[in-house]
């Protein structure tokens, strides 16, 4: 008679915890055949897919689309991907269409690009604003004799935002004053409140740097400037480097006399 052994509470504790860590890093298949069956993916997670359809032989059969979050213009999309058979599929971002409206519209966010069968990052920048975007997987359209078909993997590893900034006009500022910027993304709306932002000072070959956080797209510094500077004309230039969610940014240098 087999012996059955007893799992003990801890030991199924375990084995919960390990699936919660290993989910997030799983790959998960497979793309839709159209627009609308397309699965949303989440930025970070490793996906596959397979754009093979032994039903069909056209390139238009040999598609695969997954949903991205909502684009603004100007936003960069990160994927880092490879096809794993010998001719791969072809990728690029589409946005605003259907099952029988994307192939007059192939890739109308932003353009082709061949895979590799090593991995290879590749950054698109989005044309325009677009509320349903997609991934395309596809077989370039060579009346089905190329074979850019086949299984693939990929993450998008970060959408980032562009910021428009720009230092408020001001004919003069006080060594003790303020200077104010303003700081927004493509569709109007304010950066997210708190955002860092840094503003070079400078006059002739000597610079200081002040900080200020953005509240409702605005971002004011305190200038704190010595009072040898009044008189003079300094530069001001507001920057802030990229994160996971914003691209670098830098606004025009202001020339602004000191009074």
């Amino acid at each position: 008679m087999p012996t059955r052994r007893f799992i003990g509470p801890s030991i199924v504790a375990l084995l919960v915890l390990g699936a919660l860590v290993v989910g997030p890093s799983l790959a998960y298949a497979d793309g839709g055949r159209s627009p609308e069956l397309a699965p949303t993916i989440r930025v970070g997670v490793n996906y596959s897919g397979n754009n093979t359809d032994s039903a069909c032989s056209q390139p238009q059969c040999r598609v695969d689309f997954w949903r991205l979050p909502s684009l603004l213009s100007g936003d960069r999309v990160t994927v880092l991907w490879h096809h794993t058979s010998f001719a791969g599929p072809e990728l690029c971002l589409t946005g605003a269409v259907t099952r029988t409206t994307w192939l007059s519209r192939l890739c109308n966010v932003a353009p082709n690009v061949v895979g590799l069968a090593s991995s290879r990052r590749v950054i698109f920048r989005s044309s325009g604003a677009v509320s349903s975007a997609f991934l395309q997987f596809h077989d370039n359209d060579c009346s089905g004799s190329c074979g850019e078909y086949g299984p693939y993997v990929f993450n998008v590893e970060r959408i980032q935002h562009q910021v428009n900034t720009r230092i408020v006009a001001t004919r003069s500022v006080s060594p003790g004053g303020f200077l104010r910027a303003r700081a927004r993304l493509t569709n109007g709306h304010g950066v997210r409140n708190g955002t860092r932002f840094t503003l070079r000072v400078q006059y002739k070959s000597k610079y200081v740097l002040r900080y200020g956080r953005a509240s409702r797209g605005s971002v004011d510094f305190n200038l704190r400037l010595p009072r040898s500077t009044r008189g003079k004309v300094l530069a001001f230039t507001v920057y802030r480097g990229a994160d996971s969610q914003l691209i670098a940014c830098r606004s025009r240098t202001r020339l602004i006399p000191v009074a």
